[in-house]
Parts: C-alpha cells; structure tokens; sequence
C-alpha cells in the first residue's frame, strides 16, 4: 500500500505556544511555505477553513500557479455553497492545476460555529446533506448529459458541468468527523477518511465502523492520520521540546490569547482528555488536555526513528494517509522533508498492512 504525506498550509508563522492572530498576513512567508512542500516530498496540503478564517478556495487557486508538484486538500463546508457550482469551482483549480486538487468535506461539528455564517441546520442533518452534497457533486464530474435531482436538501434541473476533472475517476474526497453520523455516511462518500491520532486501539476501532458502513455500499476508503511531531536528536530532547511548548500555552491560556470559536470539545476529544497524558509508546496529549479538549493537539513524541517506528504501527492498521506538521512552519517541512517523510517510505515499501481489507472488498478494486 502506498502512501501520502500532506503538510498543513496556514497564512502566517506561529504556533500554539506562540499564536498569531487570524488577521495576520504574510505572503511571502506562505508563498515560502507552499513551495517548501512542493520541494521536500510532500504529497498534498491541506488548506484548511472554518467560520472567519480566509477562505480556502481562492487560496488553493493561488498555490496552484506557483507551485510544480505539490498538491493540495481544499477543506469546503457544504450548506453554503451550491453543489453544482462547487463541483465546477473544484474542476476549474484541477484542471489549471493538471490534476492536484482533492476536496475534505467539513460539515462541521460545532453548531454555533455554523451559525456565524447563517446556518442552522442541527448537526445530524447537517451530515445527511453533506452525504447528497458528496453525491451531487460525484455526478457533476461524470455526468455525460444534463440531468435533474430532487433530493432531501437539493433540488436541480438540468444540472451539469462541460468541464470534466483532469481524472476519469474524478476528484478524490476526503471526509472527517468521528460522530456516529459522520461514520455512518463515511462509509457511502469518503474515498479517505480522516482523522486526528488517537491511541492505535481507538483509531483502529473507528477505522473498522467506517470499513463496517463502507461494506454496505460495497466500498473501500483509505485512511488519513493528522498529527504533530514533536523530534529531537535524543528522545530527552524531544520531550524537553514538548514541556517548552506546553508552558508556553500554559502562559497563553493565562492572558487569554489561546482562543477557538469551537469551545465545546468533540465527544472524541473530551474522552481523550481523561486518559493520560502519555499513551502508547510516546503518543502525547499534553495540549489537548489543558485546553479542555478545544485544540485538538495530539503528537508524538522522539528521536525520528522512534517516531517512524510508531507511524509505522500506524500504516499497520491501515492508514495510507500522513498528515504530518510540527510546530515551527519556518523550518519543519525541510526538516521533516529530510528525516521523517524518506526514512517512513522506506519503511513501508513492500509492507502489507494486517487485517485491513476484507478479501470480498479487496476484490471490488474501490
């Protein structure tokens, strides 16, 4: 199984321990930054969106024209935009783009969040639409003719795209959340589903309620990690790093400058929260558990090679998809570029992952 390895895009510097404000710019630190992925064996970025954040489409536009090979994960929140006119935006930037551009379906867990931008739908029904939203789209990029939808939340006529995506089998579509809804319609929409590192018990649990929806519509997804890294030249190093970081956020949180309009941790979040603080090997929730669950900052912790061991447990249970950052944008991606992301394809060349198809789905080739 192969894998990919995707970086995080953000518009200016900082991290948690040293936040910069939403508001703040920086072009040419993030035309830096994008083209340090493009040149360090990146895969694919995501360009992430939420409530008053920049929005992510005319950000991944702009990537796209100064950058080679890299591509990019464009974050997009169903509800708000129609899903005619988004399968045709996303087919605009693959096409300029010769075929980079994948889509991670945000339905959004948080319902106040979702107001500011004029949506009330409760959250249940909220995955329900982004699940016929997934369907519409799908259709745009292969319909061959005009054709007309009614469904619970969309109704169309005469619907179609000339423009078809630079792929036959169209725009990869990434999904996340691990609500049981989001689980439920994982299994019919994700070609990957997405989730923040967890403990390998947990995640492989999720991992198997996804495959368990998925067999119903006679599909396979792929499985995507997101994490941090926290690594120094001796494992002392890299947890001294990680205690310098989460005093820094200590010191934040007491002058109130580590803010999130999600104040409500996820059900996942919260029950991480009572675990302890190190798991596993050197799975580390120190961020996450003194921000009540609200920045969901779970890394691990080591020397390169005792982190690429654990990633490689990881790709064990499934997961084909890195989501790989640490907490310094500057130099991260040429660091990791040069240590983690070489020495974990090496790894896993040639590695069958263990127990993580079914031989009746393996067969369908989805």
């Amino acid at each position: 199984m192969s894998i990919e390895i995707l970086g995080l895009f953000t518009h200016r510097p900082g991290a948690e321990h040293k936040p910069k404000p939403m508001s703040d710019f920086d072009l040419p630190f993030l035309t830096k930054l994008v083209q340090d992925y493009d040149k360090n064996g990146y895969d694919r970025m995501l360009v992430a969106n939420a409530a008053t954040w920049p929005d992510s489409i005319p950000f991944a536009a702009y990537i796209a024209g100064i950058t080679e090979r890299v591509g990019f994960m464009i974050a997009h929140r169903p509800g708000f935009v129609p899903p005619t006119m988004a399968a045709r935006m996303l087919t605009t930037i693959d096409r300029v783009s010769n075929g980079r551009c994948a889509v991670h379906i945000i339905t959004g867990a948080n319902d106040k969040e979702m107001e500011a931008d004029g949506d009330f739908t409760k959250k249940v029904d909220r995955y329900a639409r982004s699940a016929e939203y997934v369907d519409v789209l799908r259709k745009m990029w292969t319909s061959d003719k005009p054709f007309d939808h009614a469904g619970d939340f969309y109704k169309f006529n005469g619907a179609f795209s000339a423009l078809k995506p630079y792929r036959p089998e169209g725009i990869p579509v990434f999904w996340g959340g691990s609500s049981p809804e989001s689980l439920l319609h994982a299994g019919r929409c994700a070609d990957v589903y997405a989730m923040g590192i967890d403990t390998i018990a947990r995640t492989d649990a999720i991992f198997n309620k996804v495959r368990e929806h998925a067999a119903v519509h006679n599909r396979c997804p792929k499985f995507l990690l997101s994490l941090r890294l926290l690594i120094g030249d001796t494992e002392q190093a890299a947890w001294d790093k990680a205690a310098n970081i989460l005093e820094g956020v200590v010191a934040n949180l007491a002058v109130g400058q580590q803010t999130a309009i999600n104040t409500k941790p996820t059900e996942r979040y919260a029950e991480l929260c009572k675990l302890d603080e190190r798991l596993d090997n050197r799975l580390w929730t120190g961020i996450t558990k003194v921000t009540n669950g609200t920045k969901a900052v779970t890394c691990l912790v080591g020397t390169a090679e005792q982190v690429v061991d654990e990633l490689v447990r990881y790709y064990d249970i499934g997961v084909s998809h890195f989501l790989m950052t640490g907490f310094d944008y500057e130099n991260d991606p040429t660091e990791l570029g040069r240590t983690v992301i070489p020495m974990l394809r090496e790894r896993v060349k040639g590695r069958v992952p263990k127990d993580v198809i079914a031989p009746a789905l393996a067969a369908t080739g989805t």
